[in-house]
This record gives C-alpha cells, structure tokens and sequence, in this order.
C-alpha cells in the first residue's frame, strides 16, 4: 500500500516526502521485528517511548516513521499526528483493507459481565444462522482459528489484522469486549459497530485511570462514537447508563431487572437454583419464559444485554430464544469441578473470574440465593493494580460468606504479604478468615474444610492458566487445583 494512502487515511502530516511513492509492505510497533518497507510506529508506552527506537528501525529497513513528534527522528519520511495511537488505528484499518465493512460489529463494554456477554452474542449469533467471530478476555475466535487472548482488546493493528482473517474466513459478523484501556488508547477508532452493550460500572482499574470519573468517561468514548444508525444498549440498573444515554447519538435500548425503570428489556426472575434459573423476559419483540443454566440475578443481566445485541445485528428474536437453552456458559464463570461421575464432591466447587467487590458480591449473592449449608469463598488481589479496592474486596467477602480464605492472586513485583496486609485491613470479624498466601495450599484447605451441603467458591482468576510472580509467568489453574484436591479428599 502506498504510504501517501496511509497518511491520508489518519490525515497526518508527512515530513521529508518522498520524491517517488513509497510502498509499505507492513505495519510495525516493534523496532526489533521490523521487516524492509514496514512503517514503523513510534508510541508513546507505558515504560519506553517509541521514538528512542526510530533509528534502530531505520537501520532495520523500516520506509517511514509515523509519530507525534514534529522534529525529525531519521532520514526517513515522517508521518506526525496530533495522537500516534489514534493515526496508527485509522492507517491500520485502511492498510487491511477496512475489514470492518464487511462484518456487522458488536461491542461489550463495562466492569464485569463483558465475556459472558460476548460468548452468549456468539452463541446466539452462530446458532441463528450467523458465522460470528469474537475477541475478548478469554480466547480470539477468527473463524478459521482460535487462539489464546492476550488483551481483553487487541492493539489496532491486530486488532485489525483479526477482523480482516475474520472476514477472509467467512465470517459476517463480529463482537468484541471493548476494555476502558482500549477505549482510552484509540485502538477501535474507526470502526463502525451496529450495537454497543453497557454491562455496569463499578470499581476498578483505578492504577491505570486514577478516579472513577475518568474511568467512565473512557467507556463512554464507545457510545459518543456510535453513529445514529446503531443502538446502544444500556443497564439500566445501573446509573452510570444516564450518562450514556446522553452522551451517544445511537438509538437507545435499555434493560432491566426492575420493570419500574421503565427499560424496554426487563427480566423478572422466578427461580433459581444450581442448575439454572427460570425467568420472564419482557422485550419489544415479545415476551417469553425463558429457562436456562446460568444462575444469578448479574447473568440474567448479561442474558438480556446480549438478547438485545442478538436481535439488533439482525437475528429473528424467537430463535434467540431457542437457542439459549443451548447456551453451557463461560469457562472460569461460575465453572464447576467436581461434579462429574469420575470428580463426585458432596459439596459444590465453583471456579470464578470475580476480582472486583462488585464482582465478588454479585457471585456470592447468587450462590447465597442457592441456600448452601455454608459459603467458603477463596480469594486474593493481584499486585500492581488498584490497592484501594483490596479492603474494599475482604468487605464483601465478609458480608456474604460464612468462611473467607485470603491468599495470593497475581503478586507480580509486590509481596503477597503486603497485599494480604492490605486486604485485612477491611476486616472487622477476624475469626471468619484464614490467611493462606499459597495459592495451591489455599484451595486444598477451603475443599478439606468443606463439608455436604456447602459451595465452595475460587474467585479472581478464572479461566487463567497461570500465576505471576515478579515478571514471570507460571502455570497455576485453580480449576485444576480444585480437581487435584478433591481426588484427594473426596476419593
């Protein structure tokens, strides 16, 4: 693609034009790997900035530099906007092609619920006929693979790259967890999505955005940019959707657990229990009884968002309907162990990605409703993240379970002492903890506790395979080690 074709798309400036065109034969982020004819972006990292490593990229072939310096980095053609991030996701998308025409997107944003949500749209979608690519916390799913996700949201440039296999492969739709990084660094700009769903907004992340107003302002950045053919879809229950209905020219469509809010989609639960929930769903496309395997009052939340999703990409309403009883949910939500013939517990052991207070309540609250003997929850804060919900986490944890078990998350370079030390500090009744800061050890004792009758319930890491201490990377399952200890003690 010719480089005066990319600056044009981001409308920046070039620096040392060339005399003859210059064709760029990629898009790089990475001194280190860049390959002859590539364009190299210089951003602006959270340690490093890009620009120290312009020359080294130079050296390596690279045809132009694309920054938001205004002085010249190299000898070679320079592209300057006013936001590197935001210049890089506009020439990303026109250098695959703009991939995005071609597939009906969807996106999810909020604190929690963002990947149920997104594998319930997928499910819904492909079961309706749809071939409906996904990306979020969990895993990529391309269409013709799938593969493990690093980010909840790609950079621009893969995240452009996957839309583009996507549409190779055949896809005609996609959905997306938008996280407030993302959204605050630019990587979906550009991008025209049919539907935005707003989960909740709760506490967290506050290392990266430092208050809770910033936080939200960077997930409204999904809605203001959403054109007036698209339809936000937006909890209701929560307050911050106020904020976002104003702020968006989209078509609004609201959800609910309260019919007194007045939301278009209200959902009325009329029971629960561990092998799912039964509840009424009221919509402007008719109403229905709906039964399905999850429980808590948070997934009928994630179930409604996801229905108004479905059917705004184009998906008849009653086969939305059909096809949530099919719905086997989200691996490290609410996952079980244990239950099966070979793994037969007399309690129940749940597995579950809640690493928020918010998250954290909404899960026991749901399991509290299932009326167990007692609830044993297993959880910890990871390190160098927001130190200010840790108290706030131990909180909760004492307001709803009977025992609490304190132990490590992902320390990273903090001590996991120091971290245990901070989360006790929201503790009033010492005598319902244990302090174990060995994860593995931590999760044999709560399942040797355990007794018939009870749940068990391993929050914070979910579907994560690994555990990280200082910089590095060890494989740790909590799924796994729940199975291990039940073999043990329930043999």
């Amino acid at each position: 693609m010719k480089l005066e074709t990319l600056a044009a798309a981001a409308s920046a400036q070039v620096l040392q034009a060339p005399a003859a065109p210059v064709e760029i034969t990629g898009i790089c982020c990475d001194s280190r790997i860049v390959k002859p004819g590539n364009l190299f972006a210089a951003l602006l990292g959270a340690k490093q900035d890009g620009e120290h490593f312009a020359r080294q990229a130079a050296e390596r072939g690279a045809a132009a530099i694309l920054t938001e310096n205004p002085k010249l980095l190299t000898a070679l053609p320079q592209l300057v906007c006013p936001d590197a991030r935001l210049g890089l996701a506009l020439m990303a998308r026109e250098f695959f092609g703009r991939p995005d025409e071609k597939l009906k997107l969807g996106a999810v944003t909020g604190t929690n619920g963002k990947s149920t949500t997104a594998y319930l749209v997928r499910h819904l979608m492909q079961q309706g006929g749809r071939r409906c690519g996904m990306l979020g916390t969990i895993e990529y799913d391309l269409g013709s693979e799938k593969i493990e996700a690093p980010l909840t949201t790609p950079e621009s440039l893969h995240l452009q790259s996957y839309l583009r296999k996507m549409a190779d492969a055949g896809c005609d739709s996609a959905f997306m967890e938008a996280s407030s990084h993302a959204l605050c660094q630019n990587r979906l700009a550009g991008l025209d999505f049919s539907v935005a769903v707003f989960t909740n907004l709760t506490q967290d992340h506050l290392d990266y955005h430092r208050t809770m107003k910033s936080y939200r302002e960077a997930k409204a950045n999904l809605f203001r940019n959403l054109s007036r053919n698209a339809t936000a879809i937006l909890n209701r229950d929560d307050e911050a959707s106020d904020y976002y209905a104003s702020r968006t020219p989209a078509k609004v469509l609201g959800y609910s657990l309260n019919a007194a809010k007045g939301a278009q989609l209200c959902g009325r639960i009329r029971r629960m229990d561990i092998h799912g929930t039964q509840f009424q769903m009221d919509t402007p496309w008719g109403n229905r009884f709906v039964t399905w395997g999850l429980v808590g009052a948070h997934n009928v939340q994630n179930c409604l968002g996801a229905v108004a999703a479905v059917v705004e990409m184009g998906v008849p309403f009653d086969s939305v309907i059909q096809a949530l009883k099919t719905f086997a949910g989200v691996p490290g939500r609410l996952e079980p162990v244990g239950d099966t013939p070979e793994l037969r517990a007399p309690f129940r052991v749940l597995v579950d990605y809640a690493h928020t207070d918010d998250a954290l309540r909404s899960v026991m609250r749901a399991l509290k409703e299932l009326r167990p003997s007692r609830l044993i929850t297993v959880f910890g804060c990871g390190g160098d993240r927001d130190r200010t919900k840790r108290p706030k986490m131990a909180k909760a944890v004492e307001e709803m379970a009977d025992l609490g078990i304190i132990t490590s998350d992902n320390p990273r370079t903090e001590q996991p002492e120091a971290i245990i030390s901070e989360i006790w500090q929201g503790i009033k009744q010492q005598q319902k903890f244990i302090v174990e800061a060995d994860r593995a050890k931590a999760i044999d004792m709560a399942i040797r506790e355990a007794r018939e009758g009870d749940v068990v319930l391993i929050a914070g890491k979910g579907h994560e395979n690994y555990q990280i201490f200082g910089t590095e990377k060890r494989h740790f399952s909590d799924t796994e080690q729940a199975a291990q200890a039940i073999k043990r003690h329930c043999a």
